[in-house]
């Protein structure tokens, strides 16, 4: 495998973040492997870490609930997303962020994956020992975050459009 520095050079989440301070990420992160079709995250578990996806693809999924009779509901999955390494990519930030989230969406493996996993613990420890380095990623953090909630927004005021469309019909 590539050096860690060299493979967290191309993830926008370290931008503008000295060699140096990549060696620091670098020393705290652990490597996992997933196979294919296992679960990442799960979504409403409690989460600590983040992940980047080194190698493979996953598929970003999210539980619709939908009322189906007076009193009752149904689940149901809704994938949203999938996540490509070649255009690294990383999940799980907010747990990094906010100690008390649970996880917004699950993740599973549509491919054997390769990950760099950091701990919320050590997130912090590195954030508290060097003010700059933690200013620069909760900085990337906030805009990846930032980013995702403009597509969300963007992807309901279509859904609210056709089903106003469809309503008026």
């Amino acid at each position: 495998m590539r050096s860690k520095i060299d493979i967290l050079r191309n993830y926008r989440l370290f931008r503008e973040v000295s060699d140096g301070q990549l060696r620091v990420i670098a020393s705290v992160l652990r490597e996992r492997e997933a196979k294919k079709g296992e679960t990442i995250l799960e979504e409403n578990t409690p989460g600590h870490e983040m992940y980047i996806l080194v190698e493979g693809r996953v598929e970003v999924s999210h539980t619709l609930t939908l009322k189906t009779g007076k009193n009752t509901f149904a689940d149901k999955d809704k994938s949203l997303n999938t996540l490509c390494s070649e255009y690294h990519c990383f999940f799980g930030e907010i747990a990094l962020v906010d100690p008390t989230a649970t996880r917004t969406a699950t993740v599973t493996a549509l491919t054997d994956c390769r990950f760099l996993v950091i701990e919320r613990q050590d997130f912090e420890r590195i954030c508290e020992s060097d003010f700059r380095l933690g200013y620069l990623l909760v900085r990337n953090i906030a805009e990846e975050i930032c980013g995702r909630l403009k597509k969300t927004e963007n992807d309901l005021l279509k859904i609210t459009t056709a089903f106003s469309i469809a309503l008026s019909r």
